[in-house]
């Protein structure tokens, strides 16, 4: 598991974890290479797109999510 490779990450705050997450995710933003994704992943991409059928509703963006987690941690 790759989070053996950083053993102060054991000892970090769930809110400093999420913030790490939110940062590299971020990062990850401004690459440009090709990712694949597993077969059984893009399945289940594909099954839930299929189940979300016709419901346009805008959902949630990224920022209030965010806000919602980060609002339960530090409760």
């Amino acid at each position: 598991m790759i989070a053996e490779k950083f053993p102060g990450l054991q000892n970090m705050s769930a809110a400093d974890k999420l913030s790490l997450v939110t940062e590299i995710w971020e990062d990850l933003e401004g690459i440009n290479e090709k990712l694949t994704v597993p077969e059984e992943h893009q399945q289940l991409l594909d099954q839930r797109y299929a189940e979300h059928g016709d419901n346009l509703s805008p959902g949630s963006s990224w920022k209030d999510v965010k806000e919602r987690l980060l609002s339960r941690i530090e409760s």
